[in-house]
């Protein structure tokens, strides 16, 4: 597979991080997250960025450039969004490819994904639900949940993020129960508050370090959303994030895991809490 050539053939390099990627289609994606005079030792070594183009496509650095060599020249493109990843529509959770860069964050799996999609999807119980999703990403559970004909708001500070999930909602059929909002929830932007407010549940998929300090705005909010859904993939900042929900009146319900890193000591946690209170 794509890891054991990538390890047959390893650049020379003492510090950097690399993600492997296999798009819906087959293709082979490589991001390269290197320092700067390691990438320029490494194109003015090009011979190992050329065997690699044979068989991969290259991504480079925190903007995700695509590694082109023309006319026996290398250069870094702005590359627009492809297909990279693929969430699941409908009761079916029939794929559905949705757009990004190979150095976006995604789940790390097919097969993990849809069991996380299918879970999730169990727990938002109800029709025509007004859901908050929060750190929504490139919009992996939003298109199933509006699939299911729940209105979305998906909540989201990254811009390459944003942009990918506008990509591929141009070919979902159901444009108009997905809205994009773009929020720092860290920040004190006023549209936060405003954005908990009449909704049924939220759903929230934050990075390691949890939601923090952003749940300090539901203790201003008068009618909280009945549900709230958390999926986690670090056990310390889910329990801690878990605690506050607990004080402002949330109980914790029900909890699913999902192994999303075999061989390894993470894994993938959902937890639904209900309001109580």
């Amino acid at each position: 597979g794509a890891v054991a050539k990538f390890r047959m053939d390893l650049p020379d390099i003492s510090l950097g991080s690399v993600r492997i990627r296999i798009a819906p289609n087959g293709k082979v994606g490589l991001w390269l997250d290197l320092p700067n005079v390691t990438v320029k030792e490494l194109l003015d070594e090009r011979q190992w960025f050329e065997r690699t183009l044979k068989w991969a496509y290259i991504e480079i650095g925190q903007k995700r450039k695509k590694l082109e060599f023309i006319n026996g020249k290398h250069h870094l493109i702005e590359e627009k969004n492809k297909k990279w990843f693929e969430t699941y529509l409908g009761k079916n959770l029939k794929a559905f490819p949705i757009y990004g860069k190979v150095g976006e964050f995604t789940q790390p799996g097919f097969r993990a994904n849809k069991k996380l999609i299918q879970t999730v999807g169990a727990m938002v119980e109800g029709d025509n639900l007004r859901v908050l999703e929060l750190c929504s990403g490139s919009g992996n559970f939003s298109f199933h949940l509006a699939s299911m004909n729940h209105h979305v708001t998906a909540v989201e500070v990254d811009e390459t993020s944003i942009q990918a999930m506008k990509k591929s909602l141009e070919d979902f059929e159901n444009k108009n129960l997905i809205e994009i909002t773009k929020v720092n929830l860290h920040g004190k932007d006023p549209k936060i508050k405003m954005l908990f407010e009449d909704k049924d549940i939220v759903l929230a998929d934050p990075p390691r370090s949890g939601l923090g300090k952003s749940l300090d705005v539901l203790s201003t909010i008068k009618d909280l959303p009945a549900k709230f859904i958390y999926v986690s993939c670090f056990p310390e900042s889910f329990l801690k994030d878990i605690s506050s929900l607990k004080e402002l009146g949330y109980e914790l319900k029900r909890i699913e895991a999902v192994d999303q890193f075999p061989q390894s000591k993470h894994i993938e946690l959902i937890g639904l809490l209900e309001l109580v209170k």
